[in-house]
This record gives structure tokens, sequence and C-alpha cells, in this order.
């Protein structure tokens, strides 16, 4: 090859393509620039993105936040009604669960729509919730529901938890307790029901005896407490059946609530009316459901 044609050659390296001899470095740089700028597709914002360039933003410069995004839990219903009432917007929406007992509110919900307009969706992230404390004593009963515990253990269980019991009188359940407890370890024979409503238990206390030492003892087969559900809540009076079961001359017995779950559900029922006439406002929107925003 000549020195020339190697000159030329040279010479040929620092020349950009025909394509882009017709712009400047400045408008090249434009036009690059140009890519990143937001368009919008089918209505929706969207931007041209580069490899390699990250988005970085510095909201916390913001002398506040462009929005609301809080969720508040309350501990009673007053606190909820009273949150709700002071930071509605025009349009807050309350859900009201009575099966799971749960109340919450999103107070930067959807707007409707109008006959003009389609709805105008919102971010929802203002949000308030409330779910009512169950008592320690309302746990205690529902626990221990339906079953079966020896001899000993329901007379300790009744000893603790007297105070809840309505019907019968603190005489006769001390009386009914010690009982329990005198009894414990004789071999029990049967249970008969008597016309009064409680039911005799035959037993022997002398099981070397020939034929035993028939003993009997004389226990009520229905009773009545009186619990608060949750904090906030009256005191409601709850009739269950007491059962007893004889096996292998062991006495076990049990309580059986009658229906609780009603109790549960009107307790639930008066917040929830209470709450309907305590929220006020344009704007505020009250439905019997829940969203799952709020879980």
């Amino acid at each position: 090859m000549s020195e020339n044609k190697t000159s030329d050659h040279k010479n040929n390296l620092g020349k950009l393509p025909d394509a882009y001899a017709a712009f400047s470095m400045n408008e090249m740089i434009a036009a690059a620039a140009g890519l990143t700028k937001p368009f919008t597709v089918n209505g929706v914002d969207a931007v041209i993105v580069p490899r390699e360039m990250n988005l970085q933003t510095f909201p916390e410069m913001r002398k506040r936040p462009q929005r609301l995004s809080e969720t508040i839990t309350c501990f009673d219903d007053v606190s909820f009604t009273d949150y709700v009432n002071t930071w509605h917007a025009t349009q807050t929406l309350v859900c009201i669960d009575l099966d799971q007992l749960r109340f919450g509110a999103i107070l930067d919900y959807h707007e409707a729509p109008t006959v003009e307009e389609f709805p105008k969706p919102h971010w929802g992230e203002h949000r308030v919730c409330f779910t009512p404390q169950k008592t320690p004593e309302w746990d205690m009963w529902m626990s221990s529901d339906g079953k079966w515990q020896s001899q000993d253990d329901f007379a300790e269980f009744v000893e603790v938890n007297g105070e809840d019991i309505v019907k019968p009188e603190a005489a006769r359940l001390f009386e009914i307790v010690t009982q329990f407890k005198a009894t414990k370890g004789v071999k029990f024979r049967s249970a008969k029901n008597l016309d009064d409503g409680s039911v005799n238990l035959q037993y022997d206390e002398d099981v070397q005896a020939s034929g035993g030492n028939g003993q009997s003892l004389k226990v009520p087969t229905e009773l009545e407490i009186g619990i608060v559900p949750f904090l906030g809540a009256k005191a409601y009076k709850i009739p269950a059946r007491f059962q007893f079961r004889i096996h292998e001359n062991k006495l076990s017995m049990r309580y059986v609530l009658r229906r609780p779950h009603l109790v549960w559900r009107d307790a639930g029922g008066k917040i929830a009316e209470n709450m309907r006439k305590a929220l006020s406002g344009d704007g505020i929107k009250v439905i019997n459901g829940w969203v799952n925003a709020l879980s």
C-alpha cells in the first residue's frame, strides 16, 4: 500500500457517515434527550428509558408531602369515628364487617362517577382501622367451651372464674366446688336426672367395701355466666348446659355455652349502629363489607 493511500485511509477514520453529517453535535444531544421526554400511549403516560439509566427523585426535599400516606389503628370506636370525622375528604369509604368484627375507613377513596364524568380514582393510602379487643374473661370462657375436664380441673376452673357465674348463686357455687374437691378419687357409678333440673351423681366412697357405701352428689345442669365480650361493650348473660360423663368410674364434666356468637354479633351491631350515627360530614359513605386494601 502506498504512502498516499495510507494517508487517505487515516483521514477517513475521523469522518462521520453521511447520515450524521447534516447534524451538529448539539443537535444530536438534543435528539437523544428527546427520547426521555414523556408521551402518551392510549391515554397512558409513558417514557423511553435508555439502558443503564435510573430516575432518582428527592421527595424529602419538598416542603410537605404531595399526599397523605398513613394507616392509623384505633383502640375504641369513639376514637375511630372522631378520626374519620376530622380527616375525611369528599370521598371517604367506611367499611363495617360484623362477621369478623372489624371496622375500617379509606379517607382518600375514589370519587364516584357523575353523569358527565367517569369515576376518578385516588391512591387510597390514608386509612384508619379499629378492631374491638376481646376481654380476658371472654377468651377464658370461649377457650374452654365444650371441652371435657377432669373433676379436679373443673373445680379449679369454677373457683378461678366464679365471679363470672350468675347462676347458681355464689353460696351454692362454693358448695359445688367443695363437693367436687371432697369426692376426688371416688368411684362414680351413675348419673340420674332429677325433676328440678339437676343431676344426682351416684358414687362409692369406700371402693373396698362389699357393695360399696353408696353416696350421691347433687349438682345443677344449667349455668349462666355474665361477661363483657370486648372493651367498650356492656355485659351479657349467656346460658350454658352443665354436662357430666362417667367413664371407667371416673367423672368428667364440661359446660356448653348456648349460641355465644349471637352475643358477639349483637355487641358488634350496637357499635356499628352508634358509629353510623356518630359519623358526619359530606362525602362519607358507609357500607357493610370490606376492602382488601384495609387488610
